[in-house]
């Protein structure tokens, strides 16, 4: 198991369910001494998506996306950095699950950590077919963790 924890990769966003993958995954590399890295992809058809809903422009859809994506990180390095666990961060603007696979390739990840979507919210149908993508080209495992049960 210690080689499989050697490196963990945790793509990550805003979302309440990336946010819970991360603690969990803070706390795996506590226990086998893992090297973390986060990684943020800002996608860029969701950015797209967004800023056509808002009428905005996309390069300021972009700021904003990147912005919250440097808070989170930063969040999660030192939540990490708390728990005695270093952390590395990414950030990426591309297809998600493209931006996740080479960010593995490119660091030698022998662990992909992600937590599974909730799938009865639209939000959750777009972030399962990503997964599967994650999973079928991935070139290390990928660990996907249920959400925890709030009973």
């Amino acid at each position: 198991m210690k080689a499989l924890c050697e490196r963990l990769l945790v793509p990550i966003d805003a979302s309440e369910t990336a946010l819970a993958t991360a603690h969990r995954a803070i706390q795996i590399a506590g226990q086998y001494n893992s090297q973390l890295v986060f990684v943020f992809v800002v996608d860029e058809s969701v950015r797209d998506l967004m800023a056509r809903i808002a009428r905005r422009p996309a390069g300021d859809v972009q700021r904003e996306l990147e912005d919250t994506a440097r808070h989170t990180l930063g969040h999660l390095a030192r939540l990490a950095a708390r728990a005695g666990v270093a952390a590395e961060t990414a950030l990426r603007v591309g297809t998600m699950h493209a931006e996740v696979v080479a960010e593995a390739e490119a660091r030698g990840t022998t662990l992909v950590v992600v937590g599974r979507p909730l799938e009865h919210e639209l939000r959750g149908l777009y972030e399962s077919r990503v997964l599967r993508q994650i999973i079928e080209d991935a070139c290390c495992p990928v660990l996907v963790l249920k959400p925890e049960s709030t009973a």
